[in-house]
């Protein structure tokens, strides 16, 4: 037998020769210790496993299947394979073979049912990722991706990455050489089959086969997502870039002509949207259809200027030459990148910062009052790198930041602003006015991404709002067609929900993992990615279909002290603990039950002791610990905040309980003179 010594220096040579992370070399090693029936190590035996694993027959075919495209090539046009998923076969598979994903389906299909006449609505989202150094001058590893999910799925599931499914990758050196672009591939992916027959029902097995119930399934395409680079590439408009800037407006134009004599063009900064023409998706089509007819008798100059005048570049396979989409019915913008992506919200930090230096307050007492702050559990590694964005003094019209840190930051920012007691001062007031109509825009906006009711019209009215206030402090210069974008957002609202990107920004993230291991990327590449993408999806599929409230950390050390009750948190309540929870909840809470300091009360959300949370109910409160009673269900005690006006609270000293559940979000906070002060 290897004596102690021996195995310790054994282990201090796994992983040396080749790098990998300590944290990752011991999760293997757990995983090969807990599965001795796992057999083989190299290379060609794992790659083997795991294509075993994705390569899943259904009664439609295949879980991975090939979509035929035609490239245009040296010797003419020849038909290539890419990787897609087979929608159909993927439903299937969810239903009749992961219980946990059945049991949510037949959930949301009682909330929604999928007829003929009802059939559930398909989201499409687009977009490129660049794996590896994004500065290096040929990247052959960028790659499109595309993923799909339903609307009537929820947007607590549309929030979370396990609900987005990728669908198809193609690398943009491929996209670049198909006949048609990314719109003639859009084009192929919604007339594949597995698409196309959903429209018709599609038969899915509900539960194991000795309990299953057949249900006839139906959806058909309904909006195509993504920011405004990739609805230009999908929908062949000419786009921010072009003449006509929108492809959802006829009349409105990045700058006026002094020669319009019809007196219709509008410009860009127009925020009255009665006086804007909406394009139609049958006059889209026989716009595609005209410029495709004209082509051929009209000189390359000619022909251009009747693109540029029209919006809409000729693309005889595309989306619109093909009628697979209509552009007024399906297109959305996405609102993360309008404000949050080198959007609207950095235009008026930029603008607002150096008009704050100029009355006397400095970058540095700007960044003290936010570091002042405590952070809440799930935000607390996002906060130095927010907080980077305000170390040292910004020009005009630079600020940078991304979207999470231009979301962390501006409840901190509008408090800095709201205390100042500036508003008699004619140099910020414009500046601060419109800032703060930006930030109800985006409050209205985070809120209904977390699934909270959203007002079309108030949504609407607040944009309108702003764009006035904007242009009232800003003036027309500095005007981009995000401006604009914005105020489709209301409207867009009126007839669906509003979808952001943040899910497939973090979705992202699996495929450039993937990629970054690959080099010199072949035809194989987009294969080996969707397979490996896959794997994971389908184990993360086994876990629970959404994230209900749940304890994190279960054992705890430190003792909790609160003015009715003193205890030890450990994994079991204590007696006094006990004694309060059957107090409260009667019956149901007799057998025993578990504490933690840290619960996840919602997709994304923890919540740890300390934290300040605001309630469904417009309460805030201090939580103190979450306990899980013997039904599973999941309370919080916490401490209501007395409300004293300008976001100052006092605490109270009787603790209740409440569902952990009715827990809208945490906020920042911080001690002021014997008060709490909340960030709203």
């Amino acid at each position: 037998m290897a004596s102690a010594s021996a195995k310790s220096q054994a282990l201090a040579r796994v992983g040396r020769k080749h790098f990998v992370s300590q944290r990752a070399l011991e999760a293997v090693l757990r995983e090969v210790e807990q599965n001795p029936e796992v057999l083989g190590s190299s290379r060609g035996s794992i790659k083997r496993s795991r294509d075993e694993h994705v390569d899943v027959e259904t009664p439609y075919g295949k879980l991975l299947g090939k979509l035929l495209v035609p490239v245009k090539h040296k010797k003419g046009i020849k038909n290539l394979q890419l990787p897609v998923l087979n929608l159909q076969a993927f439903l299937w598979y969810m239903c009749s073979m992961v219980p946990c994903m059945s049991a949510f389906m037949q959930q949301r299909l009682a909330l929604h049912p999928s007829t003929a006449d009802r059939k559930w609505r398909l989201c499409l989202y687009v977009d490129e990722i660049s794996p590896g150094n994004p500065l290096r001058p040929l990247n052959t590893r960028k790659i499109h991706a595309y993923y799909a999910s339903f609307v009537e799925l929820g947007p607590e599931a549309r929030c979370q990455e396990r609900f987005w499914f990728c669908v198809c990758l193609a690398r943009t050196s491929v996209v670049n050489s198909i006949v048609g672009g990314l719109s003639g591939l859009t084009h192929k992916i919604l007339d594949s089959p597995d698409i196309k027959n959903l429209a018709n029902g599609c038969l899915l097995t509900m539960g194991p086969t000795s309990q299953s119930e057949k249900y006839l399934f139906f959806a058909e395409m309904h909006t195509m997502v993504g920011d405004e680079a990739a609805l230009k590439m999908v929908f062949d408009i000419k786009g921010a870039s072009g003449t006509l800037p929108c492809g959802l407006c006829t009349n409105l134009v990045s700058r006026l002509q002094e020669h319009d004599r019809t007196g219709t063009l509008l410009p860009l900064h127009t925020t009255d949207h009665t006086l804007l023409r909406s394009v139609s998706n049958e006059s889209a089509w026989q716009t595609q259809a005209l410029l495709i007819s004209r082509e051929a008798t009209m000189t390359k100059k000619d022909f251009g200027q009747l693109q540029q005048s029209l919006g809409v570049n000729c693309n005889p396979h595309g989306v619109l030459a093909h009628r697979s989409l209509g552009i007024k019915s399906s297109l959305m913008y996405d609102w993360m990148h309008i404000y949050l992506v080198n959007g609207l919200y950095h235009q008026e930090v930029g603008r607002l910062l150096p008009k704050l230096y100029e009355s006397g307050h400095s970058a540095d007492s700007i960044l003290s009052f936010m570091e002042s702050f405590a952070w809440p559990h799930n935000l607390t590694s996002r906060r130095n790198e927010t907080l980077q964005c305000f170390q040292k003094k910004i020009s005009p019209d630079e600020f940078r930041a991304s979207a999470s840190q231009s979301l962390n930051s501006y409840p901190l920012l509008r408090l800095f602003v709201l205390g100042l007691g500036v508003m008699d001062c004619s140099a910020l007031i414009g500046a601060v006015k419109s800032f703060l109509k930006l930030c109800l825009v985006l409050d209205l906006l985070v809120d209904g991404n977390r699934g909270n009711p959203l007002e079309a019209d108030t949504l609407h009215n607040a944009v309108v709002d702003h764009l006035q206030a904007s242009l009232a402090s800003h003036g027309e210069l500095g005007v981009v067609p995000k401006f604009h974008y914005a105020l489709h957002l209301g409207l867009i609202a009126r007839e669906k929900d509003l979808i952001s990107c943040f899910t497939h920004e973090r979705k992202h993230r699996e495929i450039k993992r993937k990629a970054n291991q690959l080099h010199n990327p072949q035809h194989w590449f987009e294969e080996a990615v969707l397979k490996d993408v896959w794997g994971t999806a389908l184990l993360e599929l086994e876990g629970t279909a959404t994230v209900q409230p749940h304890l994190v950390a279960p054992k705890l050390d430190p003792a909790v002290n609160t003015s009715s009750c003193t205890f030890s948190v450990k994994k079991a309540a204590s007696q006094q603990l006990q004694a309060l929870l059957v107090a409260e909840f009667g019956f149901k809470a007799v057998g025993g039950a578990e504490v933690a300091t840290i619960a996840q009360v919602a997709a994304g959300q923890t919540c740890q002791t300390g934290d300040k949370v605001l309630l469904k109910s417009g309460e805030v409160v201090e939580v103190c610990l979450h306990c899980r009673l013997p039904d599973g269900l999941l309370t919080t005690l916490c401490y209501l905040l007395e409300p004293l006006g300008r976001n100052r609270f006092k605490l109270a000293t009787q603790g209740h309980f409440r569902a952990s559940s009715d827990i809208k979000r945490t906020c920042l906070w911080r001690w002021e003179m014997g008060l709490i002060t909340v960030v709203p």
